[in-house]
């Protein structure tokens, strides 16, 4: 129900058990119907449930100790005097031929490796300092995010229209005139295809709920009006710019 900061710790499992916890903690939500999210449970009901899904197999254990979060994309230098890189999925999605160019680009690099990293990202690891560079630059060019501070790491969208049969606008189509909206304003965009709010992270500046093929527009969890999608992108850009906005 969160992330490494606010999620309910409920313990820990044997490594044997892990799978076996993961079917289990499922089933608990999806007893709860199809529009059930683990963060709206455990508001209402606490960790108890879960708890009880993996009675048997669940250790007692202590809460691990919070620490500060990693930036996984940028260059990054290792301990043996080879590098890493770091390369963000724009919006968190990557189609099979973005990720097929990647892995091409990293054995031309002669990589030791291309692994999984938090923030949606992967870390090319082992290269030299030129060859770092160099797959910075042809990752951007295939339309990896290769910068910490690109605007489209402040957009969080689900799948969205016609991925998601629930979704009623096509959110990830949206988040790239999203991210051009705020590139030159702080703040962050959840944009969900319906009411359920797949994908969030926790608070947004902006949140977009679609409904009905349009956009309920909140700003710092205020209602701010209904936009069509057309013009979601400009309605949020005035109002981050700090522009009054019309709305019905």
């Amino acid at each position: 129900g969160g992330d490494g900061a606010t999620a309910a710790h409920l313990g820990a499992v044997a490594p044997e058990h892990a799978a076996e916890t993961v079917v289990r903690l499922l089933a608990a939500l999806a007893e709860r119907g199809p529009t059930a999210r683990a963060r709206d449970m455990v508001g209402a009901e606490g960790a108890d449930p879960f708890r009880a899904a993996i009675s048997g197999i669940l250790i007692e254990a202590p809460t691990p100790a919070a620490r500060p979060a990693a930036e996984p994309v940028g260059v990054h230098a290792l301990g043996n005097g080879r590098y890493a890189v770091g390369i963000g999925l724009p919006f968190g999605y990557a189609d099979g031929s973005m990720l097929k160019e990647v892995m091409e680009i990293s054995r031309q690099a002669k990589a030791e490796g291309v692994r999984p990293a938090p923030g949606r990202s992967l870390l090319v690891i082992g290269i030299g300092a030129d060859a770092a560079r160099s797959l910075a630059t042809e990752a951007a060019h295939t339309g990896f995010v290769v910068d910490p501070g690109d605007s489209r790491r402040r957009i969080i969208a689900c799948p969205g229209a016609p991925i998601c049969s629930s979704a009623q606008i096509p959110a990830r189509t949206l988040a790239p005139t999203l991210a051009a909206a705020i590139a030159a304003h702080p703040g962050t965009v959840h944009v969900s295809g319906c009411a359920k709010r797949c994908a969030s992270r926790g608070p947004t500046t902006f949140t977009v709920i679609g409904r009905d093929g349009r956009c309920d527009l909140f700003v710092e969890d205020k209602p701010a009006g209904t936009v069509a999608v057309e013009e979601l992108s400009q309605s949020i850009a005035r109002i981050a710019a700090g522009r009054e906005v019309a709305h019905d």
